[in-house]
């Protein structure tokens, strides 16, 4: 809540102290028990004990210990490691390698190596001792296997930009290892030049740190030379000053079976993560990952890049948030003329949201696809449920797409808020495809077609059923670069068509229930009584239906995702629609909640008075959007004039947060809030902000934020 002639003084990122980096001399101290070779097993013990050695580092410089055991204990050691060895410990919980803040703690220079069971810790660079290579914790250049190790509090900044954690430019394979609070400019946990393999690993709280425009993969920075395959890993809670909250790649990343969640870019796009060269996922969840800009939960744009291309299937991508476009996933770029530039197939994306940062109107909530410039691009998004999405901005919710030479087929877009499928402006002449698809009770269009340019459309045996506003939309100019063959239109809130001649009756259009079989239950079939079954068209229609049954089943080809398949069932009437939006929560009502906080106002640094915000109830709507209403009264102290409160309706320091670390941004603001207002001495005024519904169902306490004041109001509990 900000007034007229209020100084703020400026929240500065500042993750680490001020304190001065010293440049320490290392003298290199030859262990007096290296004498003799104790060679092939050799044992290190700092703990006193008679061992062979009392120091890792004298281990390694005898050539005759191929393997070195380490006992327990804290080693403040810099390994430069220059030979094949195997460092060998016990668990990372009780070794420790310490590299004093100063230098690298671990140097693998062109060597086969391999290390187990110790953690790597609190390694760091004066300024100006590297170029950009970092790995503060962990450098190689060799052949390197880390086994069950843990990588944490590891700092490349300065010139050492690249791995906080782990810097690979040769092969390096990583297996059951924790990756976590290591900090660099670029690749906050690990930066990949070269060969790598992680599997069965946690890479966690990591920062890519922002100095001048850098600030990229806070988690992991994969550079255009680098190839990574990740296999059962979680990628969790990194940050990005930029972008790549999760992953930067410029190179070729292949997911599967992996989990990239609650990653943030910071002030940019792809809150999971961001890919520009090739990436594949595969049977991975990509969940409740934020970006200020595009791709909350991916943003994959080629830009020209000749190595590029995206396929991602059989996934989940849930929950996503994006200050502008794309809130699930973000693809765009040039394209390239490749067989399959981009494939989305057999994904759900569900309960993403666009277009929640102020006065931005953000397109595709679920999904958004931009190619239509540049050489033209071949995509395809096949057999994916889309629904639940949210569109702040009150446009697509579904898919956004800007072709030409996008293909939708198979796909169940249903109760999503803002239109199911949208069409925007694109550069280059063709076509794009939409086919065989439910699109259902969405709120606001089924299909939208915004201003056209040298591009047609095909609609082929689409369902386009109990969406708000009209089934097709378009403008005048779309009229007649539009194929509409063999669609049902059905119910729709405004009407069938707009901007088009009405096609009921004419191509094998219709308008008909579409006597679904159990949709409220997620069951898209069509049931035996269904006008659908047989009436749609063969030519260019899908070999399979959203399920993976065979089309055509007996006869011709079906209307919609899914293909008949011999059930006798028959619904004859329609069923209730199903629910739209997300999962309620919380139950709709009034909750009373009189929490308040003092404050004393202060502008321009002169005291006026005694600040009182309340939150006396708060009204959680039908459609689980919450709605916090708050009194605030001023105190004025004696001889001070009244003070104007400003219209907070782009206000990004009022938000709120759950228990569960989940930030809401304000969707709307109502009454004393949306405007300038004049503050008298202790009377009250009264506004309103408007939040999205909880995101999980154990959010269910939160926490009021206002950082211009720099207060809280807490313990808000929302349960009956």
């Amino acid at each position: 809540m900000s007034y007229t002639n209020y100084r703020r003084i400026p929240r500065l990122f500042l993750p680490f102290t001020g304190l001065a980096l010293l440049l320490i001399l290392l003298i290199a101290i030859r262990d007096p028990l290296a004498a003799a070779n104790h060679g092939p097993i050799c044992s290190v013990d700092n703990s006193g004990n008679n061992v062979d050695y009392s120091t890792i580092q004298a281990a390694i410089q005898d050539s005759s210990c191929s393997s070195i055991h380490i006992a327990p204990g804290h080693y403040f050691e810099n390994l430069l490691i220059t030979r094949s060895v195997n460092i060998l410990g016990v668990t990372s919980a009780t070794i420790v390698i310490d590299g004093g803040g100063t230098n690298r703690v671990v140097q693998v220079l062109d060597a086969s190596v391999t290390i187990s069971g110790v953690s790597i810790q609190n390694g760091g660079f004066s300024t100006g001792i590297c170029a950009k290579e970092g790995g503060a914790g962990l450098y190689n250049t060799g052949l390197l296997t880390l086994i069950n190790s843990v990588v944490q509090g590891n700092q490349a900044l300065f010139d050492c930009g690249y791995g906080g954690g782990i810097f690979n430019s040769g092969a390096m394979t990583i297996t059951g290892s924790t990756v976590v609070s290591n900090t660099a400019l670029e690749g906050g946990g690990l930066a990949l030049f070269g060969e790598t393999a992680i599997q069965d690993s946690l890479i966690a709280n990591n920062h890519a740190f922002v100095f001048h425009s850098t600030g990229g993969g806070g988690g992991l920075y994969i550079a255009s030379m680098g190839r990574s395959q990740i296999t059962h890993t979680q990628i969790l809670r990194n940050h990005a000053y930029l972008t790549g909250g999760g992953i930067y790649s410029e190179g070729t990343l292949d997911l599967q079976q992996s989990e990239v969640a609650y990653n943030q870019a910071e002030q940019g796009s792809g809150g999971g993560i961001v890919a520009r060269g090739v990436m594949t996922v595969t049977q991975s969840r990509i969940d409740h990952n934020q970006a200020v800009y595009w791709g909350g939960g991916i943003y994959y744009g080629s830009d020209g890049n000749s190595q590029h291309g995206l396929t991602l299937q059989q996934s989940e991508i849930l929950s996503n948030t994006a200050g502008d476009d794309g809130g699930g996933i973000y693809a765009a770029g040039s394209g390239g003329g490749g067989s399959q530039d981009v494939y989305i197939a057999g994904n759900l994306v569900q309960g993403n949201a666009a277009g929640n940062t102020g006065s931005i109107q953000g397109d595709g909530a679920g999904i958004y696809l931009d190619f239509g410039s540049g050489q033209a691009a071949k995509v395809q998004v096949d057999d994916n449920l889309i629904t639940g999405n949210i569109n702040y901005s009150g446009k697509e919710g579904g898919v956004f797409l800007i072709g030409p030479g996008i293909t939708l087929t198979n796909n169940l877009i249903v109760g999503n808020r803002g239109a199911g499928v949208g069409l925007g402006i694109g550069s280059n002449s063709g076509i794009n495809q939409i086919i065989n698809n439910t699109i259902f009770g969405n709120h606001g269009m089924g299909v939208a077609l915004s201003a056209w340019r040298d591009q047609e459309l095909l609609l082929l045996n689409n369902i386009i059923a109990q969406n708000d506003a009209y089934g097709v939309e378009a403008s005048t100019e779309w009229a007649a670069h539009v194929t509409v063959l063999a669609n049902d239109l059905w119910q729709n809130g405004q009407g069938n068509y707009s901007g088009l001649e009405e096609q009921t009756g004419k191509n094998g259009n219709l308008s008909m229930p579409p006597m679904l079989a159990n949709p409220n239950q997620g069951d898209w079939h069509l049931s035996a009584c269904s006008t659908l079954i047989d009436a749609g068209l063969g030519q260019q229609a899908p070999a399979t239906d959203f399920y993976g049954n065979a089309r055509p089943y007996q006869g011709s080809w079906d209307i919609g995702a899914s293909e008949f398949v011999g059930d006798s069932t028959c619904f004859k009437t329609w069923l209730s629609p199903i629910q739209k939006f997300f999962p309620i929560y919380i139950t709709p009502g009034n909750y009373s909640i009189k929490r308040c906080v003092k404050k004393e106002l202060y502008i321009r640094g002169q005291h006026v008075g005694l600040l009182t915000e309340c939150v006396p109830n708060v009204t959680v709507r039908k459609d689980g959007f919450m709605q916090f209403n708050f009194t605030w009264t001023l105190d004025l102290l004696a001889g001070v004039d009244p003070v104007i409160k400003h219209s907070d309706a782009d206000n990004r320091n009022m938000y709120m947060t759950d228990n569960v670390d989940n930030r809401y941004d304000h969707v709307e603001v109502g009454g004393d809030s949306a405007k300038d207002v004049i503050v008298q001495d202790n009377v009250p005024i009264q506004g309103w902000f408007l939040f999205p519904h909880p995101k999980q169902p154990d959010a269910q306490v939160f926490v009021f934020h206002d950082d211009d004041q720099n207060t809280t109001i807490t313990a808000i509990k929302l349960t009956k």
